[in-house]
């Protein structure tokens, strides 16, 4: 008797766990990201400035817009910037950047659009 009372035991427990596990239909909520204003300052330097300039005095290359503006630009619609990182076209080389990297991105240029 006492095996078939355990192994009743178990399975309840079994059942109870797979009760408590959301289901995928109703747990699925998009992941949010936190951006981080300094290591979006840190990628920015690493990845951008060799062909974007900071300053409005001119572009490190005669195609690419500077920080600055492409900051204005995302304060005004940050999904721009966040699909642009997400699909890189020519001449911009592809990044790679995950999806924290690019929220750190997008923070730092809010952050530097709204020093103006």
């Amino acid at each position: 008797m006492r095996p078939i009372l355990t192994a009743a035991l178990i399975a309840i427990g079994i059942a109870q766990a797979a009760q408590a596990q959301p289901t995928a239909s109703s747990s699925a909520q998009p992941i949010k990201y936190v951006g981080d204003a300094q290591r979006g300052e840190a990628l920015v330097t690493r990845w951008c400035t060799s062909c974007h300039r900071l300053s409005d005095d001119g572009s490190a290359t005669d195609q690419a817009p500077t920080i600055r503006w492409i900051a204005g630009r995302v304060r005004e619609n940050p999904a721009y910037i966040r699909t642009f990182l997400n699909h890189p076209h020519a001449p911009m080389p592809p990044l790679d950047l995950d999806r924290g990297e690019i929220e750190d991105v997008i923070v730092y240029f809010g952050e530097l659009a709204a020093r103006r």
